[in-house]
């Protein structure tokens, strides 16, 4: 019973939060939502909005029928607001749910599966990479913590799998170098021990891949 409440509840919510993000478009965010309250009557409710059914796809991503359904939001909010990083983070997120799911697959010897590997990669990376040319540089803050981490944490799964991706070494030299900077970025918000050790690992590499820094 209890599990049942908690399933119903769940769907409800994921079918609201679709419901308000299809009633959105960009003239009524013409006043800015996020981190830009306060410009318009209803940018505030519109904030919370955009968070709420951003919070939302953020859970669906771990569940793999409901990955399209979080990719249509996350294209959605792009569309909405396409200078916003954290909208291609949530991109970046689903997809990289996805590849997770086809590493377990190709560990389990299912077949065919090592041919959808480059393109969902591929994928994956793009929206890290859009998320990551969106966020600032100059000046970082915590809210971009997120981006630069998980951006390097996903660019150095093509060192990892470079054979089963069939990436050559320049293409890999160049992901790891972006890396690189992105977890430097990391490092200056939070040093961490996971950071300073994926920030050791990258740099490791780099010169097996004829990246002088």
């Amino acid at each position: 019973m209890l599990a049942f409440t908690i399933y119903f509840c769940f769907l409800h919510s994921i079918r609201h939060s679709i419901t308000l993000i299809y009633e959105l478009d960009e003239k009524s965010l013409s006043n800015g939502f996020i981190g830009e309250g306060g410009r318009g009557e209803g940018s505030e409710k519109e904030t919370v909005v955009i968070r709420k059914v951003t919070a939302v796809a953020d859970v669906m991503r771990f569940i793999l029928p409901l990955h399209s359904l979080a990719l249509n939001i996350a294209k959605r909010l792009q569309a909405i607001e396409s200078a916003i990083p954290q909208h291609y983070l949530l991109e970046a997120r689903v997809r990289t749910e996805a590849f997770r799911t086809l590493l377990l697959r190709v560990e389990l010897k299912h077949p065919h599966v090592r041919a959808h590997m480059l393109p969902a990669y591929k994928k994956m990376l793009d929206a890290y990479y859009k998320a990551y040319k969106r966020a600032s540089k100059t000046t970082p803050d915590m809210k971009e913590f997120p981006i630069f981490s998980e951006f390097a944490q996903a660019a150095y799964l093509s060192h990892l799998h470079r054979k089963s991706l069939g990436l050559e070494p320049p293409q890999v030299g160049q992901i790891l170098k972006d890396a690189k900077e992105a977890v430097d970025l990391a490092v200056t918000l939070e040093a961490n021990p996971n950071q300073r050790k994926m920030q050791a690992r990258i740099t490791e590499q780099l010169p097996n891949y004829g990246v002088i820094l």
